[in-house]
């Protein structure tokens, strides 16, 4: 223990030598900011920046900058960069400006990660610059106003693990020379996944109830032969038996590039078994309640880039290629393979309002699916795009703080609408058009607290061009109330709750919900659903740490009409989401 003390003593006073030299503490700028915004209003705020905005100090133009930071206005950039120039060798303003970046710009949920990773690294720059020869830092104390290294290192590694949480474990890094020191700029990333699921539909399916109506209507159709089915209406027992409990599991992995400001570049792959995945067997959909596995072997390559459109408005744009094997899915055939070409283009906006922000997305998907040789190809296109206005301002009691002063996620309320138009083309003697199509719009109040609840409305429905007695239709009341058992944003800097040896980030229970309710005559498929997950996050203790998201959760299904109820239940784990 006498050795130990001695050690601690010794680290401190080389440390506090530094000090010596008269620096002045960086972090009032973050205290001015916060009290100045707990009871202001946005106009108020701005006018508090202007005055600090005359100031000649680093702290003074640090503060003008979180100020205009929490009203949207993107005059922040402009006194960080001041307040860095003010101040060079002070790492902390780095700091200060790489996190504006990383969280608070950006469309998309993406940084603006070349400008942000460039800060940050350079704020670990000057402190080694600052402390050559230190190997072992004290804690970080954020009482002590005189010593303030040791929790400015301790931000500088929770916010550099925070920007790369998404790129999964670092295999290479490059060293890049800079005024103060070499600097090393992680480029090549891996992320592997895992997940598995008791559940009444597929991953990433919209709807079970869609399905199960639109299956349960083409299996009783009275089309003119090849296509015509049962021509007749299916038994009690055998919806129920269409009512089934599915078992999917995936492994995935994604090789990731980051190079400077080129696009990020990654090469990835999924493979994934699904028990009881597909009505189809030998006998097709004459025979509805008997089940055939679905496998699924993807790989692709994706291009991604964030990037400043000026002042105070973000973009994000991505390209992928997938090549897709799929299996089960062909009716009569189910060990047959459809190969599938796809094409994926993708692009975001978000800008500030105020201090509120809205955020526009749009998806278009194509396509090109080759069945086995006797059967004709087809084509299929999705389209879709979501509007999210998110309100930072103050509201019901919320300060500015609450919305745009935090250190890893913004908490507002967010105004949610949307749609998905999915068209599946049919060629040939029997051409036809399935025509799938969601409109949602949504609410999601967060930081209530260590309460966030989300409810979403959703109307589906189904057209097929031939035949309208399989046109249907449904609304799904879903959402979720989340609970924050350890929330992340207790601390800027690196949390003393372990578990497995790893920093916790967070805990949090949800709870998931949905209330389906059918729209036309066809209503067997009725559903309800209540659950409960635990959902966490944590990342290894290293300068740049690799983060772990873990999740797993029960749910119990009920199909009332049907008389039939399930438990159902997920679990995941990836490092890099």
């Amino acid at each position: 223990m006498k050795i130990r003390l001695l050690v601690a003593s010794l680290i401190v006073c080389a440390y506090g030598a530094v000090h010596a030299q008269g620096r002045d503490n960086p972090y009032p700028c973050e205290r001015f900011a916060q009290d100045d915004s707990q009871n202001a209003s946005p106009g108020e705020v701005r006018a508090k920046a202007k005055e600090y905005a005359t100031s000649t100090t680093a702290v003074g133009l640090c503060t003008a900058a979180e100020l205009y930071k929490r009203v949207g206005d993107a005059r922040a950039r402009a006194y960080y960069e001041n307040a860095i120039g003010a101040d060079k060798p002070e790492p902390a303003y780095e700091l200060f400006y790489g996190d504006y970046l990383r969280l608070y710009r950006g469309a998309g949920q993406r940084p603006l990660f070349p400008e942000s990773e460039q800060h940050l690294l350079r704020a670990r720059a000057k402190l080694a610059k600052l402390h050559p020869d230190l190997t072992q830092w004290p804690p970080c104390d954020p009482n002590n106003s005189k010593d303030w290294d040791p929790c400015t290192n301790e931000r500088i590694q929770r916010s550099l693990t925070a920007l790369y949480e998404r790129d999964g474990i670092h295999l290479a890094s490059r060293n890049t020379a800079s005024p103060e020191s070499v600097v090393s700029h992680p480029w090549l990333f891996f992320s592997p996944g895992v997940r598995a699921a008791r559940a009444t539909d597929d991953f990433d399916q919209t709807s079970d109830i869609r399905d199960l109506t639109a299956a349960a209507l083409f299996s009783q159709n009275c089309l003119p032969p090849p296509l015509r089915r049962n021509c007749g209406l299916l038994t009690q027992n055998q919806l129920a038996g269409m009512a089934r409990v599915e078992t999917p599991m995936e492994v995935d992995g994604t090789l990731r590039v980051r190079y400077d400001s080129a696009p990020v570049l990654d090469v990835y792959g999924t493979a994934r078994r699904t028990e009881d995945g597909t009505i189809n067997s030998i006998g097709g959909y004459f025979t509805p309640d008997v089940f055939s596995n679905l496998k699924l072997l993807d790989f692709g390559i994706r291009l991604e880039k964030p990037f400043s459109l000026g002042g105070n408005t973000d973009a994000d744009l991505a390209f992928s290629y997938d090549h897709v094997n799929r299996q089960g899915l062909i009716e009569f055939s189910p060990n047959a393979t459809e190969r599938i070409n796809q094409y994926t283009a993708y692009g975001s906006i978000s800008k500030y309002l105020g201090p509120d922000r809205l955020n526009l997305s749009y998806t278009y998907v194509r396509q090109n699916i080759n069945p086995t040789p006797y059967l004709t190809n087809r084509d299929r296109e999705l389209m879709g795009g979501t509007i999210d206005y998110q309100i930072f301002r103050r509201l019901f009691d919320r300060s500015l703080n609450e919305g745009l002063g935090r250190y890893f996620e913004t908490r507002g309320i967010d105004l949610i609408a949307g749609f998905l138009d999915d068209h599946d083309h049919y060629t040939g003697p029997n051409a036809d058009v399935i025509t799938r199509r969601d409109y949602f719009v949504g609410v999601a109040a967060k930081g209530f607290k260590r309460v966030d609840v989300t409810m979403q409305p959703t109307w589906y429905s189904s057209r097929v061009s031939n035949d309208p007695t399989q046109n249907n239709a449904q609304f799904r009341l879903a959402g979720n109330v989340l609970y924050r058992i350890i929330d992340e944003e207790r601390t800027p800097g690196i949390p003393s709750q372990r578990f497995l040896g790893m920093p916790v980030a967070f805990i949090q229970v949800v709870v998931p919900f949905h209330y389906d309710v059918p729209h036309a005559d066809f209503k067997a498929f009725e559903s309800r659903s209540v659950g409960g997950e635990l959902w966490a996050k944590f990342f290894t203790d290293q300068k740049i740490g690799v983060t772990v998201l873990g999740v797993v959760g029960y749910s119990r299904d009920w199909f009332p009409l049907l008389n039939k109820n399930f438990n159902l239940g997920r679990v995941g784990l990836s490092i890099g989401f």
